[in-house]
Order: C-alpha cells, then structure tokens, then sequence
C-alpha cells in the first residue's frame, strides 16, 4: 500500500465509511487535505505533501512525542509504514513477536 491509499484507510478507520470521509468535519486534521484520492487543493490550513501530512498526523497522536512515533504500538494503523520520515522498508513493520534486547544476550524473541 502507498500513501495515498494509507491515507484514505486511515480516514475510513476514523470517520466509519467512505462516504463519512467525504463529509469529514475535521479540517484541521494534517489528512484533511488528501482524505481523497487527490489533494483537495480548496482545503483550509497549510499545504502538505502527503509524506509530511503523514508526520503531522503521527506527531498529533503521539502529542509531539517523537520518540513514541518511532515505538508506535499501533501496528494495524494504515499509516503505521509512514509514521517514520522515508519510505517504509523491511523494518518498519514489526514481526508478529516483538523483539527486545536483553544485556548480555542479544536479541530475544517472543514475549517472555
């Protein structure tokens, strides 16, 4: 999935369905603008590209936290890919069991 698609996901996640998407009374959400497939250039608020849209939107759930976007634990969020500055890649989708580092042992997997 692409941004684009990523957001329009996030949307219906919020507002239910599609068509309540399209009626969104949120405009100073940083998705507002692309809630759409294409930029809804008659938006209010500041211009965004979608990769910057993205950030604003993880900055705003997190309350400018930045650290608690890079260990976001809302891994079935649309945007969840996105929520770091590139493109997402390998490790930017955990693994069903997360992994944590215990001294003196590496990587352990699983939960305990």
């Amino acid at each position: 999935m692409t941004r684009a698609p990523a957001i329009r996901a996030r949307c219906k996640e919020c507002a239910g369905n599609a068509a309540e998407v399209k009626r969104c009374q949120f405009p100073d959400c940083s998705l507002y603008r692309w809630r759409g497939w294409v930029e809804d250039k008659a938006a209010p608020g500041v211009r965004l590209t979608r990769r910057p849209a993205i950030r604003a939107y993880c900055r705003w759930c997190t309350k400018d936290q930045t650290v608690e976007i890079r260990l976001c634990p809302a891994i079935d969020c649309a945007l969840y890919p996105y929520r770091g500055s590139g493109s997402p890649g390998p490790d930017s989708v955990r693994a069903a069991s997360p992994r944590r580092v215990e001294p003196n042992r590496g990587f352990v997997f699983g939960g305990a």
